[in-house]
């Protein structure tokens, strides 16, 4: 082969690749052109709650409740929680994908240098021959994309690579609101427990003076074993209580990746406070929650799936090229003499497969409405979720506003009985009762003040707790995670209290 035949080939080559990539570029796209769905939307919310107002939620969240214990927990989350680290590690395996998937449209070179031996029998022709052939290749490989296989291959790759960013998110908003709640709930049982020690109190006392007056034969056995009875009761209530704190304490333990023994968050003193949760309208709400992103995202996907399998109806080219050196001498393996070239396209068309690409076609369509009844049903469920919140902030707003009128009666109720007692007007026993009305009337405030804090977190989680997909990039997602490195596994967070 001289240099006239090389630039002739390669002068070929070109030419070929030229009309390849005209086609490439003019050619026709199959299959379905993805819309995002239209969904109708109500103009504004059926029940907004006390406690609400017009804006955006901040990407942080929980700095609305004004709580640093609670701003370290969260913190703690982000760092070492297990699942999310999982689900990081998935969001990585999709943007791998999604790469492979855009490879497809450039050309793929490849080097595959052998050196094999040979050798023929004496009955073949040529006859009797032993010979090492080197080999030094360059092959070329490129799929031109006219019907637009290779281009929903990667629509679909990076809708799955978005979606998985979308699951991140909203499996992250789901361990922060549960963080949140199981905060809430540890907080409402150390006031419960204050208070439940005073009511201890009391009926110890009460029934100590039962045992006496019984002892001295003022009153009856019945009513000393009541008093005892009403003691016991309120110390295995006492005892419930300190058990489901410190359940509370391993749920945030265990949420923020630390093993339970030795992690504390101290008993400290708390005043809550419920904040104005920004409420935008519900027309912004779809691009504001992760999961109805996701669920859109995988819509997109189904779409490209569909069009691949429409795709798949139509021929394939490929142009193929290769060129290198191949002689029986190691001597004239690089020289003009041992050069090869070839150049061509392959042509696959489908012809008869048993109806394997309308069936595939079929079930393409099939997962493309399944994906959109999930999409749908998805943005109903958040429609619901929010209204299900402010309807929840609403009521426990007005209970609670109710029982301060309790409390404040029966407060009252007990400072006079307290004064008339502290007079001498009459004795401890008869006090006690509104003392004990105070406490319960104090504890039910605390639990409805507690219930109000939930429902302003799942209202938060309701609204996608600031989640905004153009704002969510994966770099600022691995950022997040891969700050967890520097923190030492197994180390528990030092809560002050």
């Amino acid at each position: 082969m001289n240099k006239k035949s090389i630039s002739w080939g390669a002068a070929r080559t070109a030419a070929i690749l030229a009309i390849c990539t005209t086609l490439l570029l003019t050619g026709c796209e199959t299959g379905p052109v993805y819309h995002k769905p239209d969904v109708k939307t109500p103009e504004n919310w059926d029940s907004q709650g006390l406690g609400t107002q017009s804006g955006l939620l901040p990407g942080e969240w929980w700095d609305l409740f004004k709580d640093p214990e609670l701003d370290q927990l969260e913190s703690e989350v982000q760092k070492a929680n297990p699942t999310l680290k999982e689900a990081i590690s998935h969001v990585d395996q999709s943007r791998a994908m999604a790469r492979v998937a855009g490879s497809r449209l450039f050309p793929q070179l490849t080097l595959d240098p052998s050196i094999t031996s040979l050798h023929l029998a004496a009955d073949q022709v040529p006859p009797e021959l032993t010979a090492t052939a080197y080999t030094i290749p360059l092959d070329l490989e490129y799929e031109v994309d006219l019907w637009g296989r290779v281009r929903h291959s990667l629509e679909n790759a990076r809708a799955q690579a978005q979606a998985t960013v979308a699951d991140y998110a909203a499996i992250r908003l789901m361990l922060q609101a549960d963080v949140a709640v199981n905060y809430f709930q540890l907080r409402e049982k150390d006031r419960e427990l204050e208070f439940q020690r005073q009511k201890v109190s009391i009926l110890a006392v009460r029934e100590h003076i039962m045992q006496i007056r019984y002892r001295s034969g003022l009153t009856s056995d019945l009513e000393s074993e009541t008093a005892q009875q009403e003691l016991e009761s309120g110390q295995k209530t006492l005892e419930e209580e300190e058990r489901q704190r410190t359940d509370f304490q391993h749920a945030i333990a265990l949420l923020c990746g630390q093993p339970s023994p030795g992690f504390q968050v101290p008993v400290a003193k708390w005043n809550p406070t419920l904040p104005l949760v920004p409420l935008a309208l519900p027309s912004t709400l779809l691009e504001r929650r992760p999961d109805v992103e996701s669920a859109e995202r995988k819509l997109a996907a189904a779409c490209a799936r569909e069009g691949m399998a429409t795709a798949d109806f139509f021929p394939s080219i490929d142009l193929v090229a290769g060129a290198g050196y191949s002689t029986f001498s190691p001597e004239s393996l690089v020289t003009w003499q041992s050069q090869y070239f070839q150049a061509g396209p392959n042509v696959s068309l489908p012809l008869l497969n048993g109806g394997r690409l309308r069936a595939s076609l079929k079930g393409a369509r099939a997962d493309y409405q399944a994906s959109l009844s999930l999409y749908q049903k998805q943005v109903l469920k958040a429609f619901r979720d929010v209204s299900d919140a402010l309807e929840d902030s609403h009521n426990f707003e007005k209970q609670w506003a109710a029982q301060e009128q309790k409390v404040k009666s029966a407060c009252h109720e007990s400072l006079l009985w307290t004064e008339r007692w502290n007079h001498g007007l009459v004795n401890e026993l008869d006090a006690q009762p509104a003392q004990l009305s105070e406490i319960e009337a104090q504890t039910e405030a605390i639990h409805l003040e507690t219930l109000q804090l939930i429902a302003a977190v799942h209202l938060i989680k309701a609204l996608g707790g600031g989640y905004q997909a153009p704002m969510e990039s994966t770099q600022k997602i691995q950022h997040q995670i891969r700050a967890s490195e520097s923190t030492p596994a197994g180390m528990a967070p030092k809560i002050r209290g």
